[in-house]
């Protein structure tokens, strides 16, 4: 179930005051990061919150755990960083506040690898229907 998606506009103001305390802490960190960052700060997901949305009940089920933007800025993070691994990238957010923030969550309140595959197979959309079908080829070669 899910209410709301997260605007550009709340995002940034999510991370700008984390990022601005993290600096202050890990300088060495924000920095090796500036690249990512500056990737996520003009990544607007705006055009994109009503498929989101689709993704997802407004009515019944458990309410989501993370904002479908954030984790969508998330992977694109992710590969952006060159890691294809969604396990290494599950962990790397355990471990870096930096990077937590930059995708739009709260350190110490990170994706596990399962919420990752559950918002890819909410995102692909696939008719589960066309994958239980049986293809025979042998007729037609």
């Amino acid at each position: 179930m899910l209410d709301h998606v997260r605007t550009h506009d709340e995002y940034l103001s999510f991370i700008l005051p984390r990022i601005k305390k993290l600096f202050l802490e890990k300088p060495g960190q924000v920095l090796s990061y500036l690249d990512a960052a500056l990737k996520a700060y003009v990544l607007n997901l705006d055009k994109g919150i009503e498929i989101l949305q689709g993704c997802y009940s407004k009515d019944f089920g458990r309410p989501a755990d993370f904002d479908p933007g954030d984790m969508f800025r998330s992977l694109v993070l992710m590969v952006s960083l060159k890691i294809t691994s969604v396990t290494e990238w599950a962990d790397k957010l355990t471990k870096s506040d930096v990077l937590a923030v930059l995708c739009g969550f709260e350190p110490g309140k990170t994706p596990s690898m399962s919420a990752f595959y559950d918002f890819w197979n909410r995102l692909w959309r696939e008719d589960k229907r066309l994958s239980t079908v049986k293809h025979n080829y042998g007729d037609v070669f």
